[in-house]
């Protein structure tokens, strides 16, 4: 979710924590959230004001999230998560960017995923668009692995 027009809850006492932004309603988000059947996170409706970064000093609305164990992907809950919003709040809700270049194409590396949760793919859909380029990474990391 870095590459969002959301706050992180950076300059809060819970960054990583909290998300949200001064146009999110914190219960509807929670619910919504919630609906998107993500088995190990639980979301609580909060309000923060980050003093630093997005938003700072803006009165925010959003969810505190909280890992409740289990195996999951940190890629396939981000895209959910990114998508909900993009899809939800799509007037406010943008990529963050610096002139013509997207954050979260720097993150990622690609345009894939922006391009993905843009267009309205389901998870698996991406999943099978990217699966061909991890199976090419794990096997060039091989050499490289100490253990």
């Amino acid at each position: 979710m870095e590459g969002l027009n959301i706050s992180l809850g950076r300059g809060t006492t819970k960054p990583f924590e909290y998300i949200g932004a001064p146009w999110i309603e914190p219960y509807a988000f929670c619910k919504g959230l919630e609906s998107l059947g993500l088995k190990n996170f639980k979301f609580k409706p909060v309000y923060f004001i980050p003093t630093f970064s997005t938003y700072a000093g803006m009165k925010c609305g959003g969810a505190q999230i909280f890992y409740v164990g289990g195996k999951f992907s940190p890629t396939m809950v981000s895209y959910r998560i990114s998508r909900y919003i993009l899809a939800n709040y799509r007037g406010f809700a943008a990529w963050s960017n610096h002139g013509n270049d997207y954050n979260i194409d720097h993150l990622a590396g690609t345009d894939i995923f922006r391009l993905a949760v843009d267009s309205g793919k389901e998870y698996g859909e991406f999943e099978k668009d990217i699966s061909a380029g991890i199976k090419d990474f794990m096997k060039k990391r091989k050499k490289y692995l100490l253990y």
